[in-house]
């Protein structure tokens, strides 16, 4: 009778042990997926929100760079095309404003004034009495302006200081260029700032037609001012 007893004993102890432990492994196993599942619910969120801002990253700094490559291939024929009135499409720069008005100072002699931007990266603001206010959208920006009256005035304007000076520093070492039927010389002289820009009219002698000054920050800008002769 009592190893009958005990033999029970044994085994409502056993279901009991079991009814006991297996909710709570069963509890703690369901608790378990319910947290993995929270975490993947909450990396697969935070990926959503961080991929897009990577991919807008990305995109900006693929522009900035295509911007930076387009400033450092911008060539001194390019400029001498804008100078001259060439074909500006071949040089990449858009138009981004053209304005003239009638000159007034007197009634014998009448002029008209003209203020001309083409660039890239480059919007315009504020409206002036003759022109805009221009505004970059890009670190890398440029554009080359052209302002006529009774002479010219002419300047190339980058939003990167190593832009402009890399371009100075490419003229200054650039082999002769044909525009038309004229070929253009660059020359660096002694005691003298800036680059020459002349075309032979003798032999051994040179006129000058432009000269490009080292840049100086205005408005923003890095200007390369440069002086027009003709």
């Amino acid at each position: 009778m009592m190893k009958q007893l005990t033999s029970t004993l044994k085994q409502l102890a056993v279901y009991m042990l079991c009814v006991l432990v297996v909710p709570v492994t069963a509890c703690s196993s369901k608790e378990k997926k319910t947290a993995d599942s929270m975490d993947t619910t909450q990396v697969r969120t935070e990926e959503a929100t961080t991929q897009p801002t990577d991919s807008a990253e990305a995109a900006r700094l693929q522009r900035e760079e295509a911007s930076k490559q387009f400033c450092r291939q911008l060539s001194v024929e390019d400029l001498l095309v804008l100078l001259t009135g060439g074909d500006v499409e071949k040089t990449g720069l858009t138009l981004v404003y053209e304005d003239s008005e009638d000159s007034e100072e007197n009634e014998l002699e009448n002029y008209e004034v003209k203020d001309v931007v083409y660039g890239r990266d480059i919007e315009k603001t504020t409206k002036k009495e003759l022109g805009y206010d221009l505004k970059a959208t890009s670190g890398h920006s440029c554009f080359f302006n052209i302002f006529t009256a009774t002479s010219t005035n002419a300047s190339l304007n980058f939003g990167n200081k190593e832009d402009a000076e890399d371009f100075l520093e490419r003229a200054a070492k650039h082999e002769p260029v044909k525009i038309g039927d004229t070929t253009y010389y660059f020359h660096q002289k002694p005691d003298a700032k800036g680059v020459y820009i002349e075309k032979p009219y003798a032999d051994n002698d040179f006129s000058t037609e432009y000269v490009l000054y080292p840049p100086k920050l205005e408005d923003g800008f890095y200007r390369i001012e440069i002086e027009v002769y003709s």
